[in-house]
């Protein structure tokens, strides 16, 4: 026996009594079939319900063959024919409506406008993603979000409702594939009338604010990523309290943060250059200094990464046998060992074993480093 789907009737039935049909298990998990659900299942894009059955958990929702499988988290003392109270999270429903009954306004404006299909959808708990078998430009976004909240704030009626046989053959309305028989219909006032099974408010005011997140080219066409009601203010939230610590640091207003980033990063660019001029000078003198030294342990301070390297490289076509040494006792020290006339792998060999140390290289040079203070 099919289930009677209350959610389709009233999708803001927040709990009611339902009759158990029968007890089962689903991919292992103990699950039960009711006689009527208000649990929406996974389905049309649009994530399951969750919530309770007496009391127990209802972490998942799946239809098959008009069966609706109400999969629980933990074993249970349910019994065929009872009656047991479901009670859905309503935060989680209610999200959903918002995002599902946004993503028609959108995908109705964006057809009414531009011809392009919805071709892909997906609800999941961060964001809605809608593709589309069409590229926009910036301006045709901004332009198409624009209208989506004017319909929004006009209030607009969403009704949902299931046309006779001889209705639904005059009737023009979105699908993403050919249907048979009953069809239910979800009737966004002038704006979109689709094909759909999932859960919408009862008007477009309640949806909020439809706010495009991300686009990005998606199969020949665009993939937005979109945030509706309360999920778009958390949103917008995050970004504000991120916008004030950022204004804080750059001691700019958070409406002039673009600027004060591209005067610190001109800024960074200046140290930059500064520090690999002093970086050259310190290079010079140091070769000046050890070009003219018979010893051939040297231990930089200043020099590092490339530019010890290329200290070492010059030093090594001048001096016989050389060994550079950077680091601290914290961190831990590197060496290059150079030579001309011996295997430096050997002398690395020794100095390794001595020092606890490891480095591996090539008869000429070696790099390496340990521990020891």
């Amino acid at each position: 026996m099919k289930t009677v789907k209350l959610y389709e009737i009233d999708s803001y039935l927040k709990e009611c009594e339902c009759v158990v049909q029968a007890v089962t298990d689903y991919n292992e998990k103990p699950a039960l079939i009711l006689q009527e659900t208000i649990f929406y299942p996974l389905g049309g894009g649009q994530l399951s319900d969750t919530g309770t059955l007496d009391g127990v958990r209802v972490i998942d929702v799946v239809e098959e063959d008009g069966v609706i499988y109400h999969i629980l988290e933990k074993a249970h003392s349910f019994a065929s024919g009872r009656k047991a109270l479901a009670q859905i999270d309503w935060d989680r429903r209610f999200d959903f409506m918002q995002q599902h009954t946004g993503e028609h306004i959108l995908s109705g404006v964006v057809e009414n406008r531009l011809g392009y299909k919805n071709v892909g959808f997906e609800i999941n708990e961060e964001f809605m993603r809608v593709d589309y078998d069409g590229v926009f430009s910036a301006e045709q976004l901004e332009e198409l979000e624009d209208e989506a909240n004017r319909l929004v704030i006009d209030n607009r009626s969403v009704e949902v409702f299931v046309p006779e046989k001889d209705v639904i053959e005059q009737l023009e309305y979105r699908s993403k594939r050919k249907l048979e028989g009953e069809v239910r219909i979800v009737d966004v006032q002038g704006v979109d009338v689709c094909a759909c099974c999932g859960t919408h408010v009862n008007s477009t005011a309640q949806v909020g604010i439809i706010k495009i997140i991300e686009d990005m080219h998606h199969r020949g066409g665009t993939r937005l990523n979109v945030l509706c009601g309360e999920r778009a203010l958390r949103d917008y939230r995050a970004l504000n309290n991120q916008s004030r610590e950022l204004s804080a640091g750059l001691s700019a207003p958070s409406r002039e943060l673009t600027k004060a980033f591209a005067h610190q990063q001109l800024l960074r660019q200046e140290e930059v250059r500064r520090m690999v001029s002093l970086e050259r000078e310190i290079l010079n003198l140091r070769l000046d200094d050890l070009s003219s030294t018979e010893e051939w342990i040297h231990f930089e301070e200043h020099l590092q990464g490339r530019d010890l390297a290329k200290l070492s490289a010059i030093l090594a076509k001048e001096k016989e046998i050389f060994l550079l040494l950077s680091g601290d006792d914290e961190s831990g020290y590197s060496y290059i060992l150079t030579t001309q006339t011996k295997d430096a792998r050997e002398i690395a060999a020794a100095m390794n074993q001595s020092l606890d140390g490891r480095g591996g290289g090539k008869p000429e040079v070696v790099r390496g480093g340990f521990k020891a203070t």
